[in-house]
């Protein structure tokens, strides 16, 4: 996907660079000024969302009580061999079309190294045979929930944030949802173009 998007990039760098010139300079002011409110594409892109926000953002925050638990242990046991591949891929290359390649391949064996060494000293300190069993099914299942759990105590954080700016600075808000609409149309018509001119 990368390399079809650099494509594409170099074909209208070559055809048309005033057109591509103007695009980066409305992406450099869209990003700037979500970086002035401290803030990203991801958050925007979310709101205005369906349904009550203080509905759903109750029921978040459940989740978020309830499950600190499960996210803590999944993170304790997790986060290194998490980590430790995104790492890897960016010493091994600069290019970003091969990191998730890397980290992939990567992530295979500080995974299955480390979930190694942690059953092997569950066992040994421990002697319990079913206590290390359910170790070794808890140890993905509660590192996938941590990953997910996170994201979700983001999006509940990013959501509260421009809930709040909203009503506080309402005209910029409904500037950058315009602006990022009349970037993504702008960029949906390129593709079309290129597509339609390739084929």
């Amino acid at each position: 996907m990368t390399r079809a998007i650099s494509e594409r990039v170099h074909y209208f760098f070559e055809k048309e660079p005033d057109r591509v010139n103007r695009i980066k300079i409305a992406l450099d002011t869209y990003f700037t000024d979500l970086d002035k409110l401290a803030l990203n594409d991801r958050l925007l892109k979310k709101f205005p969302g369906s349904g009550s926000i203080i509905i759903t953002s109750f029921f978040s925050l459940l989740y978020m009580i309830f499950g600190l638990p499960v996210f803590l242990f999944g993170f304790v046991n997790n986060y290194l061999p998490y980590k430790i591949p995104n790492w890897v891929s960016r010493k091994i290359t600069k290019l970003p079309q091969f990191y998730g390649a890397i980290t992939m391949i990567a992530g295979t064996f500080t995974f299955l190294i480390f979930y190694s060494i942690q059953l092997w000293l569950v066992q040994h300190y421990l002697h319990n045979i079913l206590i290390t069993l359910c170790y070794i099914i808890l140890l993905p299942l509660s590192g996938f929930f941590a990953f997910f759990y996170w994201k979700r105590f983001t999006n509940l954080r990013g959501r509260w944030m421009i809930f709040s700016l909203f009503y506080k600075r309402t005209g910029l808000i409904t500037s950058l949802i315009s602006m990022r609409r009349q970037i993504i149309d702008e960029l949906e018509k390129g593709r079309r173009e290129y597509s339609e001119k390739i084929v």
